[in-house]
C-alpha cells in the first residue's frame, strides 16, 4: 500500500526539499498525501462503492461526513472557503481508504495482512530514524525547526542532540506519539512467540515512543492498554507489554548517559514524568484550562458554529485574513467549528462506532473467534485512547487514517465472517476453526 508509505515519509521529504531549495510556509508537497486519497473517494462516491458497504459502517461514515459537511457550509457562508475546504478534506479523505477496502470483499481478504506488514515495517523505520534524530539531530530537521521557529520554549525542545522531542519523519512530536501509540496497540493481538521478528521490533518502537516526550501520547497508550485489558482474550500479552515498557524505560535511562556521556535524557524524562503530578504549575496544562472558558464563550456567541478553518493550523494559512482561534482541545475545536448540530453528529459517530464494535466483539466471543475478538478489542482500545487524547489535542491526518482503517477492516471482516458462521452448528464452527 504505497499510500501509507507516502503518508509516513512525506513530511521528511518536504524537510529535505526545504533544506536544499529553501524554506516555504505553504508547498504543494504538503498536499500530496491528501491528493493520494482522491482515487479512493472517487471510487466510493462516483463509482458507487458506498452501495456495497455494510449498513452499520455506511451509517458511521454518513454521520461523520454529515457533521463536517454542515461545518463546511458554515465556512462558505462566513467566507472561509479555502481554509474550510482544506480542513474538510483533511478530516474526510482519510476515511476513504478504509471504506474502499471494506466495500470489496476480495480486497478485504488480502488487504489486512499486507497493510499490517507495511505498517509494522514503517513503524520500525520511523522508530530507528527517531532514535537517530534524538542522538545526532540531522541538519535538515534542525533547519526546519529553526525556520518555523518551533525550537526553545515551544513544544519541540531545542534542535540539538539529546535536547529535541523526537518527531521522526512526521510533523511534530504529538502526531508521532499518537501514531506510535496506535501501532503499539495494533501490535498487541499479533504478538506471539511464533512471530519473533515482530517481538524484536516492538522494543525499538517503545524507545522511540518514549523519546517523543509527549504526555498526551503516553496517556493515549495507557488508556488504550487499560481498555484492551477488558476486551482481550489474551491478557498475558498485555502484562508482558507493560513489563517491557517499564524495563525499557529503566534500561534506557541508564544506557544513554553511559554510552553517550550525556544525562540530558534522564533529566528531561524525569521532568516529563514529574509534570503529571504538578499540572497546576505546568504552562501547557494551564493554557488548555484557559481555552475552555474562551471556547465556551465563542460557542455561546455562535451556537450554530463558526465553520471549518477558523481553528489555528495549516488551514488558517489559506484564510481570508481573519485571526485564527488557537485551541488544543479537539472537543472544543469541534464545538466552535461545528456548533451544536455538527458536534452532535461528531459525537454520535463515536457512539455508533463503539456500539458496532461491541456487537462484533460479543459475537466473536460467542462463536469462539479469538483472533477477531482480539482485533476488535484492539480497535475499541484505540477509540478509547482517541477519546481521551481529544481532551488535549486533535486527531487528523495519519492517525485518523489508521483509526478508520482499523474500524473498516474490523467491521468489514466481522460482517463477512458472520454471514457464513452465524447459523452453523457448534460442531461446524469448531470444524471451521
Amino acid at each position: 500500500m504505497w499510500v501509507l508509505g507516502l503518508w509516513t515519509v512525506n513530511p521528511e521529504l518536504r524537510r529535505l526539499h526545504d533544506w536544499y531549495f529553501g524554506f516555504s510556509q505553504v508547498e504543494i508537497m504538503s498536499l500530496l498525501p491528501l491528493l493520494s486519497l482522491f482515487p479512493y473517494a472517487w471510487s466510493l462516491s462516483v463509482g458507487g462503492g458506498w452501495k456495497r458497504l455494510h449498513p452499520s459502517l455506511a451509517m458511521i461514515a454518513w454521520l461523520w461526513i454529515g457533521g463536517f459537511s454542515y461545518a463546511l457550509l458554515l465556512a462558505v457562508l462566513y467566507g472561509n472557503i479555502l481554509s474550510g475546504t482544506y480542513t474538510f478534506v483533511d478530516f474526510i479523505l482519510p476515511i476513504g481508504l478504509g471504506l474502499w477496502i471494506a466495500a470489496d470483499e476480495a480486497q478485504m481478504s488480502i488487504s489486512r495482512p499486507r497493510i499490517m506488514r507495511m505498517l509494522f515495517g514503517m513503524t520500525t523505520v520511523l522508530s530507528v530514524y527517531g532514535i537517530i534524530q534524538y542522538i545526532f539531530m540531522p541538519p535538515w530537521d534542525a533547519f526546519w525547526l529553526y525556520s518555523v521557529n518551533m525550537q526553545g520554549a515551544f513544544s519541540f525542545g531545542d534542535p540539538e542532540p539529546f535536547q529535541v522531542r523526537v518527531f521522526s519523519m512526521l510533523n511534530s512530536p504529538a502526531p508521532f506519539a499518537v501514531f506510535m501509540a496506535i501501532m503499539l496497540l495494533m501490535s498487541l493481538p499479533e504478538l506471539s512467540m511464533r512471530r519473533p521478528l515482530l517481538l524484536a521490533q516492538v522494543p525499538i518502537w517503545l524507545i522511540a515512543f518514549g523519546l517523543s516526550m509527549d504526555r498526551s501520547g503516553w496517556i493515549f497508550f495507557a488508556v488504550g492498554a487499560v481498555a484492551y485489558a477488558f476486551f482481550t482474550p489474551r491478557p498475558g500479552i498485555l502484562v508482558m507489554t507493560i513489563a517491557a515498557c517499564t524495563a525499557l524505560l529503566i534500561g534506557l535511562m541508564n544506557f544513554v548517559p553511559a554510552v553517550f556521556g550525556n544525562d540530558l535524557f534522564v533529566t528531561t524524562i524525569n521532568e516529563r514524568l514529574g509534570s503529571f503530578s504538578s499540572l497546576d504549575r505546568d504552562d501547557s496544562a494551564q493554557q488548555r484550562q484557559a481555552q475552555i472558558g474562551y471556547a465556551l464563550g465563542e460557542f455561546l456567541e455562535a451556537p450554530l458554529g463558526r465553520g471549518l478553518g477558523v481553528i489555528g493550523g495549516n488551514a488558517t494559512k489559506l484564510s481570508n485574513g481573519a485571526a485564527p482561534i488557537g485551541l488544543d482541545n479537539g472537543y472544543l475545536s469541534r464545538l466552535v467549528e461545528m456548533g451544536a448540530p455538527g458536534s452532535l453528529l461528531y459525537g454520535a459517530t463515536f457512539v455508533l462506532i463503539f456500539a458496532t464494535l461491541l456487537k462484533i466483539w460479543r459475537t466473536a466471543k460467542r462463536i469462539g473467534d479469538t483472533m477477531l475478538q482480539g482485533v476488535t478489542g484492539m480497535t475499541i482500545a484505540i477509540e478509547c485512547g482517541i477519546l481521551c487524547f481529544l481532551l488535549s489535542g486533535d486527531v487528523s491526518g495519519l492517525p485518523l487514517l489508521l483509526f478508520w482503517l482499523c474500524i473498516c477492516m474490523v467491521v468489514g471482516q466481522g460482517e463477512m465472517q458472520f454471514s457464513t458462521v452465524i447459523g452453523m452448528t457448534s460442531f461446524e464452527r469448531r470444524l471451521a476453526r
